[in-house]
């Protein structure tokens, strides 16, 4: 079976239609006669449907379809690139589109990230401009998500300081404790804006039960 990526797989819709339009246009442009062109497409959604593509997604657009001429009279737009978020990542598309601001979407791990490592890693209390995960060493659905431009470990110790603890009212309230150990980085983003946003994110998704707020505000959706 040819193997693509699946249409239920968590990616935007938008890398999901640029895996019809490759194929297609790939066969339209390499395919030398029309007959062989026909047999090529038949093959081509066939793989798309037994990878889950539905009808509307498979059937290629009319061929006098045009790209509607472009109104952008400015060309330095915004790049703001997120972690993938179903249903809320297209949303917030529009409406960074509608302030000018172009934002894509990148995994937050990749099986590059995970497997290359060209030095030595920098352990994760050292680390910097990070969005971090905390959870409690007893109860591990207890969860705090946040953010630090500082290294973590001193980020850590505001949230352990006995005379003014930050964010683990829930440890004051059981008895429990947090450590560094069962402290994960989620990812690293040294632009303030988008790390703040994407912590945001995070806690929207997670909805940690530690955190008394949600962070940034996102725009109204």
């Amino acid at each position: 079976m040819d193997q693509y990526l699946n249409f239920k797989s968590h990616h935007s819709l938008t890398h999901k239609r640029l895996v019809v339009s490759t194929l297609i246009n790939r066969t339209q442009q390499y395919v030398s006669t029309t007959e062989d062109r026909k047999s090529e497409l038949a093959h081509v959604h066939n793989a798309l449907r037994a990878n889950g593509y539905p009808e509307w997604a498979v059937a290629p657009p009319p061929s006098n379809a045009k790209r509607p001429p472009s109104t952008n009279n400015n060309p330095q737009r915004l790049m703001l690139g997120l972690p993938y978020v179903a249903g809320l990542s297209e949303q917030l598309g529009h409406i960074y589109k509608s302030h000018n601001i172009h934002m894509y979407h990148k995994p937050a791990n990749t099986l590059h990230s995970m497997v290359v490592h060209p030095k030595d890693r920098t352990l994760k209390e050292h680390q910097c401009g990070t969005i971090y995960n905390i959870m409690c060493d007893i109860d591990s659905s207890h969860t705090y998500i946040g953010e630090t431009k500082r290294t973590l470990s001193q980020r850590f110790k505001e949230h352990t300081n006995l005379d003014k603890p930050t964010g683990v009212d829930h440890c004051q309230a059981t008895g429990h404790s947090v450590s560094m150990k069962n402290t994960k980085v989620l990812t690293r983003e040294s632009n303030w804006h988008q790390r703040k946003v994407k912590e945001a994110i995070y806690i929207k998704q997670r909805a940690p039960s530690m955190n008394k707020d949600q962070g940034y505000h996102l725009p109204a959706i």
